[in-house]
């Protein structure tokens, strides 16, 4: 009697997949401020990075990747800050993203992002739209930054948002944004962490594909 073979294609796909191994770091999107409802998953900004975006407060906790999967990151800031806003009507997603941000009126501030994977990052930060007030200059890491002077409407690099490549989260998983002036009003609308790193994938992931491989096996044999 003739045994019809399973078809083992899809394991065999999936058993190349897991056994990949390395994975990209953690990479998020941040809208900063409350005014405002979420930017939708669609919406990509200038770094291209559709996904999740985190806009529920000042400071977070867990914050979510881009793939909507919750991380141990969070986000906190050294000083007291002011929540901005620019109204308006018939908004689009760009003056969503730098409608809504934080801002201090004079004295330093920093932004800190704990319990970020170590890897390379291209960090795009955002200008708030709100008139008068500025990013400053400020250092990413310790790499310094030249001010944005910010606008609402299209994205506009070196006027709305930037873009430093290539920063290293080392050990410590911290990366810190952090004003080195101390006068006038400066502040952020967003953020986009992109990882440009890839890390070794869990443990968990090596044993999963073994078992698979090990029913291919036995499948076949059949």
């Amino acid at each position: 009697m003739n045994t019809r073979l399973p078809n083992i294609t899809p394991w065999i796909s999936l058993c190349i997949l897991l056994f990949a191994s390395t994975a990209l770091a953690e990479s998020l999107n941040i809208d900063i401020g409350t005014r405002y409802n979420a930017l939708p998953d669609t919406y990509a900004a200038a770094s291209g990075q559709a996904g999740f975006w985190n806009d529920d407060g000042l400071s977070f906790n867990d914050l979510v990747d881009i793939n909507n999967i919750a991380t141990d990151v969070d986000l906190s800031y050294s000083s007291s800050i002011v929540d901005g806003w620019v109204g308006g009507t018939s908004l689009t997603n760009e003056d969503y993203l730098q409608g809504d941000n934080f801002f201090v009126f004079s004295g330093a501030w920093a932004l800190t992002l704990s319990n970020l994977d170590a890897g390379t990052y291209d960090v795009y930060y955002y200008a708030p739209g709100n008139p008068g007030v500025t990013t400053g200059a400020m250092t990413i890491n310790g790499t310094l930054v030249g001010s944005l002077t910010g606008q609402l409407g299209p994205l506009v690099q070196g006027t709305s948002w930037d873009v430093l490549t290539d920063v290293v989260v080392d050990g410590s998983n911290t990366l810190v944004i952090a004003a080195t002036g101390t006068s006038g009003a400066r502040g952020l609308a967003g953020l986009q962490i992109v990882s440009t790193t890839a890390v070794p994938l869990p443990a968990a992931f090596w044993m999963l594909g073994g078992g698979v491989l090990a029913i291919c096996g036995f499948c076949r044999r059949r």
